[in-house]
């Protein structure tokens, strides 16, 4: 034990760095009262609840430790691609020194005949090839990382999309949305159809210039539950249906979608009352200004009730713009 007064500059060199260290992380904190004055100037000091700021601890180690077990997978794959050849490689060398150094015994057992031999050599060649493209493929390895974390950010986003639509209920004597095609309006030229227990009745078409070239559409439509207890879905641009229109072959998904006073830019519900209608309205942005009428007008919606349960699709044609 070294009990001399001072330090020796290996000592000191190493105390420097433990508190160097020690400062680079008392940096990186913010302090609480620090976290309050801030959120006082922004005027949002009076939002923040006590819970909030553990939350956001927790939220960020989980995205550390997400971030983490991604790199280790990463590192893993890349670990057992580099491995693998010279595994085999090495496995074959040992087999040559076995045979060399026990020719009675392992050469009689393991190696039949030259046929053999030369198979195995082929092989040690074959592997040799693969490690130049093994190499290549490590140099590509950071690319393949950049595209694997956009599609993992890409399936979080479905999920996320997938989490805040409206659950899908499958009652035991109604066919399921997935197992059966949801029913059509016939198509027609008229302003109101009726699918299942709801009448749609097509109000109007307005289009409103936004740009010397293109221009926005607003179809308002008035939905009518025939029965108690519905609840109805609009989707304008959603994974369970889209909404759309089309006009000389060209086809315009839905930006927005509103029901009563819901709306949302994927889905939105409400419930309705028997014999009540509501209002429905369709956004669709950036339409050519060319476009004067629309040949095909088709509302994907999604009917819960306990007389059906399943997607609904209402159409309409030959529809004039108005202004």
């Amino acid at each position: 034990m070294n009990n001399k007064p001072g330090l020796n500059e290996d000592e000191f060199k190493k105390l420097v760095k433990i508190l160097s260290q020690r400062k680079e992380e008392r940096e990186g904190i913010i302090t609480i009262d620090t976290v309050r004055d801030s959120l006082r100037e922004l005027e949002l000091s009076e939002l923040m609840v006590e819970t909030d700021i553990e939350e956001v601890r927790k939220q960020v180690n989980r995205e550390f430790k997400r971030r983490q077990r991604k790199n280790y997978l990463i590192f893993g794959l890349i670990l057992i691609i580099l491995t693998n050849p010279f595994a085999a490689y090495g496995g074959y060398k040992l087999k040559k020194f076995l045979v060399a150094r026990f020719p009675g015994n392992l050469a009689t057992a393991q190696v039949d005949n030259s046929a053999e031999l030369v198979n195995l050599e082929k092989q040690v060649k074959e592997l040799e090839t693969d490690k130049a493209d093994l190499e290549e493929q490590l140099k590509n390895s950071e690319v393949t990382k950049e595209q694997l974390e956009k599609q993992l950010e890409k399936l979080e986003d479905e999920n996320k999309a997938a989490n805040t639509s409206p659950p899908t209920t499958i009652s035991p004597t109604s066919p399921s949305p997935e197992s059966s095609p949801s029913p059509e309006s016939s198509p027609n030229t008229t302003n109101s159809v009726e699918i299942q227990e709801l009448v749609f009745e097509l109000q109007e078409c307005k289009k409103s210039l936004t740009s010397a070239t293109n221009q926005n559409i607003t179809c308002s439509v008035l939905i009518t539950s025939t029965n108690e207890n519905t609840r109805t879905y609009l989707y304008s641009d959603n994974y369970r249906g889209k909404s759309r229109i089309i006009e000389a072959g060209k086809e315009s998904i839905a930006t927005r979608v509103k029901l009563g006073s819901n709306s949302s830019t994927s889905s939105t519900n409400n419930n309705l009352i028997k014999d009540i209608p509501m209002e429905g309205v369709i956004y669709f942005e950036n339409i050519p200004q060319e476009v004067e009428k629309i040949e095909i007008l088709e509302i994907s919606s999604y009917l819960d009730s306990s007389y059906y349960d399943g997607a609904i699709k209402a159409e309409f044609r030959d529809i004039n713009l108005v202004e």
